[in-house]
């Protein structure tokens, strides 16, 4: 597939996952086995938002760390965002603290909402596809995040 650019409107949902750095800092003092644990409760927080974001329509466009990126394109695109966005703060507010070999952890959300156009990059070639999007959209939804705590929606 050759590159190619197209702008459409879109929501764009952010979602980061509080609690994670300072477990992480712990269960990477575990060497290898910690490492392993990262991985399979970063995988268990996602699940439930990446199921949302799927349920809603919308597009994991991708992830950072502890955090995820998502765009909902088309017809009633920030309702969309927005009914994620809420089954994601759920999902976190009705969890209780999770076991790990070094102690209980409680992991929260903080997550910023944005709508407007965004230009869709398709980059590369066969065998190594990159999806980029840019535009005020983007940096305004980066704004949002920034002021944003974990609970906030």
């Amino acid at each position: 597939m050759l590159p190619w650019s197209q702008e459409t409107g879109a929501g764009l949902l952010f979602a980061d996952i509080s609690g994670f750095t300072a477990l992480t800092e712990r269960l990477q003092a575990r060497g290898r086995e910690g490492a392993e644990e990262i991985a399979l409760v970063i995988t268990a927080a996602f699940a439930p938002s990446i199921r949302a974001v799927d349920r809603h329509r919308g597009v994991i466009v991708s992830f950072g760390g502890d955090a995820l990126f998502a765009m909902f394109p088309g017809a009633v695109a920030v309702r969309r965002a927005l009914a994620a966005a809420k089954s994601i703060q759920q999902t976190f507010a009705r969890r209780s603290d999770g076991a790990t070999s070094v102690g209980p952890v409680r992991l929260g959300i903080s997550q910023a909402i944005h709508h407007g156009r965004v230009q869709i990059m398709h980059l590369g070639a066969p065998g190594r596809r990159h999806y980029l999007l840019t535009g005020r959209a983007i940096s305004a939804l980066a704004r949002r995040e920034a002021r944003a705590s974990a609970g906030d929606l």
